[in-house]
């Protein structure tokens, strides 16, 4: 059989099995990933995409010694897709300029690091949609939510939020700040006017000191903190829906598929993995029935 045929019979078996991955096929082309670090994040995120891709692919690290040059090289060889993971790799291949479809992973958003914005890229967080899914199954008297956010971050996020508020009929109330002074100020006013605060990833709202702020006075105030991490929720938070790397993972294998096989639909976003915490929701007076638990990868106690 003949090359061509070969590849053919590649892009047809996979349109048949609705881009899935197919135990033995490997695609055509090479596949590189490129890493911003050696984090555990980024290795968990890379060993999850290359097992549900299913076949080898070059891995660079641009923490190494030359891990530049080598990416620079590899590119050279015209390889079928790039996966950057991290801002710092994504950087980097925004400055190569890859002539080979380039899919992003743990980066917010591809324009902060000079891609353009149609780049395919992997949600860093889970929707809010299905966070308020969550937080009905496991709060369900919580009936209006706070957020905070700096517009200059996060107008699209709080958007979506908003959106997803209303869909789900749960009333939002929505703080900004323009700096991180600013936000203890309308932490206060928030958590006395809600039935939960609702964290999202805003770098001028999360740090650990305003973290530790919101969790001291919404605790006090009796007030449960629904947040995006696992430790977020083992600090305190009653719950979190985190974003599981190895589902990034997962997620970016199965676009670059499509991509590779001349689809356009980018990756989806993760569901994600929830955690609770039962001392937090004991002070609070909450009860975690067994069922609330079996939904939960983690309870806190």
């Amino acid at each position: 059989m003949s090359k061509r045929s070969l590849t053919r019979m590649t892009v047809l078996v996979l349109s048949a099995c609705a881009l899935g991955a197919v135990p033995g096929l490997a695609l055509a082309g090479n596949v590189v990933v490129a890493r911003s670090s050696e984090l555990g994040p980024y290795t968990a995120l890379e060993k999850a995409f290359a097992e549900a891709l299913g076949q080898a692919t070059t891995s660079i690290s641009l923490a190494a010694a030359g891990g530049r040059a080598e990416l620079e090289k590899a590119l050279s060889a015209q390889p079928a897709l790039l996966l950057a993971i991290g801002s710092d790799a994504a950087r980097v291949a925004s400055e190569l300029k890859p002539g080979c479809p380039v899919i992003v992973a743990l980066v917010p958003d591809p324009r902060m690091v000079g891609l353009a914005a149609n780049t395919p890229f992997v949600p860093m967080f889970v929707p809010p949609a299905r966070q308020l899914k969550v937080v009905r199954a496991i709060l369900p008297s919580v009936q209006k939510l706070g957020i905070i956010y700096d517009p200059a971050l996060s107008t699209g996020l709080a958007a979506e939020c908003q959106s997803a508020a209303t869909a789900a009929k749960l009333t939002l109330v929505r703080k900004e700040v323009g700096a991180r002074k600013d936000v203890i100020g309308a932490a206060r006013e928030l958590i006395g006017e809600v039935d939960a605060v609702w964290l999202i990833p805003d770098t001028t709202v999360i740090a650990a000191d305003t973290f530790k702020f919101v969790m001291v006075t919404s605790l006090g105030a009796k007030v449960p903190v629904i947040a995006f991490s696992e430790g977020m929720s083992k600090a305190g938070a009653v719950l979190a829906v985190e974003a599981d790397y190895g589902e990034m993972g997962v997620k970016a294998a199965k676009a670059a598929r499509r991509l590779l096989v001349g689809g356009a639909e980018g990756p989806e976003a993760p569901e994600g993995t929830i955690y609770l915490n039962a001392k937090s929701a004991a002070m609070l007076g909450l009860t975690l029935s067994p069922a609330m638990r079996a939904q939960a990868a983690k309870t806190f106690e």
